[in-house]
């Protein structure tokens, strides 16, 4: 349509009003014609469309409403324009621009096309003008792209009201912002009126839920078996849940939170549930259902392990990482077998960097096959035994079971034999006589079958400290006088200790005889005089 969509006329006028109607289409040869469509009632009798020409009788009383022509053409294809007719009392006119009403309440559903008209808000004005946005009320901050300004505006030369953005109810429900209508004819002034434009729903929400839920018939009353999840591109303020059913169930639904529930003692069975959302917005709207099959089985039990009892010999100061053996764990568990979810290791203080736990193989049978590790090297000296606890969950089943064992460790020695002596038995023979030097007379010597590692060696008794051995190399010395009239034989008794391992030692004995030396003759010794003698 090609028309000014405001008609200002006088009432009681002697000839009317008759406006041309003017329409083109972008489809060549076609050809136009216009019907009277819709006219408020208190002018239904005043005006009719003949041919291309609108004509308004004289007899229209003074007032406001509105008239929609359709122009159709010879394809069928059609557009309806409404005008609005402002009929005013005999002889007044119109000389500043004015709305019909200084307040316009819309409702826009948020599908609704760019592009779309939305409503006319009847500027009232002998002459041209323009509308636009001039001020936000609310949201005085919105998103990008979601201001009032990018999303409605106007046609140009009239009061039509236009979809120009997306619309998006979860970013901005209501907008409410300031329109202005300028007269261009100079002195027809401004004015001004305020537009709230409340965004409906226009989705419904979709729901969904897991397809199947195993569940134990011991679980107690009011465990969780799944909560609905909602999607939905309306702002969800107002959303309920509930189950659709004609029988009755054992579980219950939370209308606010879609949390279903165990409501009822369980027995074996299987069930089929369905549950709706419902979006309470305007227009209210209800959701997809979600089917859930439901299977009650017998009770869970705890796993079991295989193979008791567990133990376990470490060789000390192997290299780690090192394999120390393989456990297996069977879920015997209500005929679910569905394996075993978890086996945790529990170590006893200050070991707990020494080994770990990994599962290797969790067979669909139910079986589950566990491997421990040793990470850190064990000293034998410093530890001979050791207990580890291990436990193991079967986590698939609303109620946990678990079983616990142990582990028993021995740490076998790496060096358990001690040193041997070679060329035994031991002799040897020392003149008598003082000496001012310590003198060398034997020599230890020994081997070891557990590795070559270095011997020490010490004298289980020095006789006073006459005698004395080298620790690292085994030299046996005397050190003081040996005088035969105090002791012409000695039994030395030498310790070998291996610094491997446990420390393992061995013994030997020496058998040392004094010679006498005849470089010495005997020497008597006078007594001193008596200090008083009576004759």
């Amino acid at each position: 349509f090609n028309s000014n969509p405001s008609i200002l006329i006088n009432s009681n006028s002697s000839s009317g009003y008759n406006l041309t109607l003017n329409a083109t289409t972008d489809q060549p040869n076609k050809t136009i014609t216009f019907s009277l469509s819709y006219v408020d009632e208190s002018y239904r009798n005043d005006v009719e469309v003949v041919g291309n020409v609108l004509y308004i009788s004289p007899d229209a009383t003074s007032g406001m409403g509105f008239i929609t022509v359709t122009a159709t053409d010879s394809s069928s294809s059609s557009t309806d324009f409404t005008f609005q007719l402002t009929v005013l009392s005999s002889g007044r006119t119109v000389s500043l621009i004015q709305f019909s009403s200084p307040e316009y309440n819309i409702s826009l559903s948020e599908a609704t096309p760019i592009g779309t008209t939305i409503q006319r808000l009847g500027v009232v004005f002998n002459g041209s003008y323009e509308c636009s946005i001039t001020s936000v009320i609310s949201p005085s901050m919105a998103p990008l792209g979601a201001a009032a300004t990018n999303v409605f505006g106007f046609q140009m030369h009239n009061d039509y009201l236009l979809v120009i953005g997306a619309l998006n109810r979860s970013i901005v429900p209501v907008y409410k912002f300031v329109v202005t209508a300028t007269a261009s004819t100079p002195g027809g002034g401004k004015a001004n009126a305020t537009v709230t434009v409340t965004i409906l729903n226009a989705y419904p929400p979709v729901i969904s839920a897991p397809d199947y839920v195993n569940i134990r018939t011991d679980v107690p009353l009011g465990t969780v078996l799944f909560t609905v999840s909602v999607t939905t591109r309306d702002q969800p303020t107002d959303l309920t849940f509930s189950l659709l059913s004609n029988v009755t169930f054992p579980f219950a639904i939370d209308p606010a939170s879609g949390s279903v529930r165990v409501s009822k003692a369980l027995a074996v069975n299987t069930y089929t549930i369905m549950a709706i959302a419902y979006d309470h917005g305007v227009p209210p709207f209800s959701s997809n259902n979600a089917t859930v099959i439901v299977n009650v089985l017998l009770e869970n039990m705890a796993p079991k392990f295989n193979g008791l009892p567990y133990v376990v010999s470490l060789i000390e100061k192997v290299i780690p990482p090192y394999p120390v053996f393989n456990f297996t764990v069977i879920d015997t568990g209500g005929g679910d077998l569905e394996g075993v979810d978890n086996v945790t290791l529990f170590l006893p203080a200050n070991y707990s960097d020494y080994f770990s736990l990994k599962t290797i193989l969790n067979i669909t049978a139910g079986i589950t096959v566990a491997q421990l590790y040793q990470l850190k090297p064990l000293v034998y000296k410093q530890t001979r035994n050791l207990t580890l606890t291990i436990t193991a969950y079967d986590l698939n089943a609303i109620t946990s079971k678990n079983t616990t064992t142990t582990i028993s460790v021995s740490v076998i020695n790496s060096n358990p034999n001690g040193p041997t002596f070679i060329g035994q038995p031991y002799t040897a023979s020392i003149p008598e006589g003082p000496y001012s030097t310590s003198l060398a007379f034997f020599q230890v010597n020994t081997t070891d079958i557990d590795g070559n590692y270095p011997i020490v060696f010490s004298l289980v008794n020095t006789f006073g400290g006459i005698f004395q051995i080298d620790t690292w190399s085994g030299s046996v010395s005397v050190v003081k006088a040996l005088s035969i009239s105090n002791s012409s034989f000695y039994q030395l008794t030498v310790v070998a200790t291996d610094t491997n391992g446990t420390g393992a030692s061995s013994t030997a004995s020496i058998n040392v005889t004094v010679l006498q030396s005849y470089a010495y003759n005997p020497a008597f010794k006078t007594p001193a005089p008596p200090t008083n003698l009576t004759l």
